[in-house]
């Protein structure tokens, strides 16, 4: 009996299950062959082959269908992950600006007091100096240095700040000055690399930050104030105003190297080389008040430098 192989399978099969030569199939694969629906394929535990032809032409790899994108898929389960998170992140951060919103005004004010209080302090103390070479010389230290020698005065161009070091706890750099030399010569050149903090303002009146060496304190001069010239102060018993009414010195808006003789130059057809808003300000007798612009005017200012005026305004302090 002749064998033949099934055309599916490959199972032999003998000539009487072909009806002829040509139907070369097994019971088995006839069985699966006439299954009508998908369904009844999976049941039978038969799955329709693809025909490879057919999937290339949709433009579909064969076998299997097109992968999606993976983080199409898991984009929802990260956000849902992560809202929480997000969400508590936020709430810190708003609440930190809230605090630095609230602390930051008053940072400022409590560094703004600081610094006042600093400047006031270096203040009374080069107040209480000028008391002291008072005291000493019987008349004021001058815009420029004046030394007395063989019953002449000598004037040399150092600044008043200079004159008063021994009086500010800072004889060892007097000493090294030679007073007979202007701030300019070599020989007095070592003072621009030492630091005087009691000539240093802090004050938050102030547009700008003084360089290294420099000072807004300085004296008023001209006529109408109380060192009409470089060279000559009015003694404090002739001050017609009295010490408690007159302006010694003042924060300017310009400042100057300490040891150069240069202060504010009162005139009448000129403003006040004052800070614009407010300035600290040494009275003769030694005491340091803030002075506000914006509720003084300038002519009022103007009876506080002038030690003759007999004007007696009060000043919003």
């Amino acid at each position: 009996m002749a064998a033949y192989p099934c055309v599916f399978c490959g199972k032999p099969i003998s000539s009487a299950e072909a009806a002829n030569e040509l139907d070369l199939v097994c019971a088995a694969c006839k069985s699966a062959q006439a299954i009508a629906t998908a369904e009844d394929a999976v049941k039978a535990k038969v799955t329709p082959a693809a025909k490879a032809d057919d999937a290339f032409a949709e433009g579909l790899p064969p076998f299997h269908e097109e992968p999606r994108p993976a983080i199409r898929k898991a984009l929802p389960g990260v956000l849902a992950r992560w809202t929480p998170t997000l969400i508590l992140l936020g709430a810190v951060l708003f609440t930190l600006l809230l605090c630095i919103a609230l602390v930051l005004p008053a940072y400022v004010r409590v560094r703004d007091a600081a610094a006042r209080t600093q400047t006031i302090s270096n203040m009374k103390q080069i107040g209480l100096a000028i008391h002291a070479y008072h005291d000493v010389n019987r008349r004021l230290p001058t815009p420029k240095m004046t030394t007395h020698k063989e019953g002449k005065f000598q004037t040399t161009d150092l600044s008043w700040r200079v004159s008063i070091l021994p009086y500010v706890d800072a004889n060892a750099v007097f000493t090294r000055f030679d007073i007979t030399k202007d701030w300019d010569d070599r020989k007095n050149d070592f003072a621009r690399e030492i630091k005087m903090p009691v000539y240093v303002s802090h004050s938050p009146y102030l547009s700008g930050v003084a360089a290294e060496g420099e000072t807004h304190f300085q004296y008023f001069t001209g006529p109408l104030a109380l060192f009409p010239d470089a060279v000559n102060a009015l003694p404090m018993a002739d001050i017609k105003r009295g010490t408690s009414n007159t302006f010694l010195f003042a924060e300017a808006a310009q400042p100057i190297y300490w040891a150069r003789p240069g202060d504010m130059a009162i005139r009448a057809d000129q403003p006040l080389p004052l800070p614009v808003d407010a300035f600290l300000v040494c009275f003769v007798d030694g005491t340091v008040r803030v002075v506000n612009q914006k509720s003084v005017d300038d002519a009022s200012l103007r009876t506080f430098i002038d030690p003759n005026d007999p004007r007696m305004i009060g000043l919003p302090f």
